[in-house]
């Protein structure tokens, strides 16, 4: 049957076993949580199996398993299930323990009175110490008077049957050890056999036996395997060294709630499925790769989500993975990224570093010097390089020459650079930048039309050349839901099926509208579905 559990912040716990209600109380929730574990795991040894516990927990609740080994697992649905239909066992277990103990006591009497473990020793002056202490144990027993005497009963049953196996065997174990010595000689006996060929007394003995099993074919055996036996000492003769140095791979996610508080009580509790990807994803983020990786968010649509994409997308790579990344705008009509992330200190933007790229790729340049026309997330911890959305295209234009000179700078002070691309596919600077990229990622919202651009955008990458065909590829589709009242993202997945590497759903979250847009304003669920993608794009880099 299923056992509920209720804990308190204040100490307090409450044991629901059926119709029996155990209450707990301790000075702190953590001292009770060791009372709830110490209780459980004491029914489940008595009951000879697992105990399936619902706990009601200030941190959540947990479907918990206690082992009687002391082991705590997270209890599958089909454990709860079973334990949900498995009805009370009967309370009429202590009748038969009455009818068991006099005729266990009975028969328990007669041995010790027949084989007395002092006769065998021969030493009285053992045996009169060894019945003196046995009254000694007794001693926590003289409040009943009729039970004394079974209890010295038992402790002489036990006591014999140890020191009689091991006087039985330790005496013929110094004699069956001289024997074995012989049968190691036994061995030389096949080495006759090599030595009975000695026309090849020049290569390793160890193939000579392989020989005399293959007679029929000597003259083959003798030009095959002389090779084989000069290849085969090489691996024994240089051995792999072990090392204590040995890395070994992170164990699993950081655990949390009661998995931490198991854990602090030497106690395992295995991570959920929704942890256990958590886990996954951030490893996969947070590697580093030899050489910068340019990315480009993609889809010819206005409103389809390539700026929430490149923001959050380098969010996550510049807080897990702990290097610099950098987002750039190459939008140059009325590129929002300077409006949905933090402004600087300053007003510069990408037309301000076109006449200083020389200068930042000077030798004596400084790392900091980058942080004149660049600006830093505090939050999110990554850079932007905006563009002037005040200024039309024809004030800002800048020519595929200039971008090359921005994107060497940027790969000289980013390890990760995340261009958020305009809607003009064949625009001189938006091809520019697909040539620069390693990877795309299209962006897109649960609107039909959105979805069309950028499945057309991919059917377009992938008839131009080899190049562009591999980036449609490898790409990656990140579907956004854009209003409540549309159809989840889930609904358009399979249309990029086939012609995308990985498509990766995004829930709808009210804070994806703010004009600022930062992380850990969003939702959990949202939060963990933006991981998702950025593990995504990391596993094609």
């Amino acid at each position: 049957m299923l056992i509920k559990v209720q804990l308190t912040a204040s100490g307090t716990a409450t044991i629901t076993n059926g119709d029996t209600l155990t209450p707990l109380r301790a000075i702190t929730l953590e001292d009770a949580r060791h009372q709830v574990t110490d209780h459980l795991t004491k029914l489940a040894r008595e009951q000879g199996g697992p105990v399936i516990t619902h706990l009601v927990d200030p941190d959540g609740e947990y479907n918990l398993c206690f082992s009687p080994d002391g082991n705590v697992t997270m209890a599958t649905s089909d454990q709860v299930e079973n334990a949900l239909n498995t009805p009370k066992p009967p309370e009429a277990t202590p009748e038969a323990e009455p009818e068991a103990e006099p005729v266990v006591s009975s028969p328990e009497v007669e041995p010790p009175v027949e084989e007395p473990v002092p006769e065998q020793v021969d030493l009285p002056e053992v045996i009169e110490p060894t019945t003196k202490p046995e009254p000694e144990r007794s001693m926590p027993a003289p409040s009943q008077d009729p039970e004394p005497e079974p209890a010295p009963e038992q402790v002489q049953i036990q006591t014999p049957q140890p020191v009689q196996t091991p006087i039985v065997f330790t005496a013929p174990q110094p004699q069956n050890t001289q024997p074995p010595a012989a049968p190691p000689a036994a061995p030389p006996t096949p080495m006759p056999v090599v030595s009975a060929q000695p026309a090849q007394p020049q290569y390793a003995p160890t193939p000579a036996p392989v020989l005399d099993q293959t007679p029929q074919l000597p003259e083959q055996n003798q030009q095959f395997y002389p090779d084989a036996a000069l290849n085969q000492p090489q691996p024994t003769a240089n051995p792999v060294p072990s090392s204590f140095l040995t890395q070994s791979a992170a164990s699993g996610p950081k655990p949390t709630g009661w998995r931490a508080v198991a854990g602090r009580l030497g106690l395992k509790v295995q991570a959920s499925q929704a942890q256990s990807q958590q886990w996954a994803d951030e490893r996969t983020v947070s590697q580093h790769w030899p050489g910068p990786r340019t990315i480009a968010v993609l889809n010819g649509k206005g409103g389809a989500g390539k700026t929430p994409t490149s923001i959050l997308l380098a969010s996550y790579f510049a807080r897990l993975g702990s290097g610099a990344v950098v987002a750039a705008d190459g939008n140059v009509t009325r590129g929002t990224l300077g409006w949905r992330t933090e402004q600087g200190p300053h007003n510069a933007t990408i037309l301000d570093m076109v006449p200083k790229t020389e200068a930042l790729m000077d030798p004596s340049a400084r790392n900091g010097d980058v942080a004149a026309y660049t600006h830093h997330q505090t939050i999110d911890q990554f850079d932007v390089l905006r563009s002037n959305p005040l200024l039309l295209s024809t004030e800002q234009k800048l020519t595929p020459e200039e971008l090359d000179g921005i994107q060497q700078v940027l790969t000289r002070y980013y390890r990760m650079i995340i261009w958020d691309t305009g809607n003009d596919e064949g625009d001189s600077l938006w091809l520019r930048i697909v040539s620069h990229a390693d990877q795309i990622v299209i962006a897109t919202t649960t609107r039909t039309d959105h979805a069309e651009a950028g499945r057309l955008l991919l059917q377009g990458l992938s008839g131009r050349d080899e190049r562009s065909a591999a980036l449609a590829a490898n790409a990656v589709v990140v579907i956004s839901q854009a209003d409540r009242e549309e159809p989840p993202a889930t609904s358009l997945v399979d249309g990029f099926a086939g012609i995308a590497r990985e498509v990766v759903t995004i829930p709808y979250d009210r804070s994806m509208r703010e004009q600022w847009l930062r992380s850990d304003k969003l939702a959990p669920a949202t939060r963990a579905a933006w991981l998702h993608a950025a593990a995504a794009v990391a596993r094609g880099l």
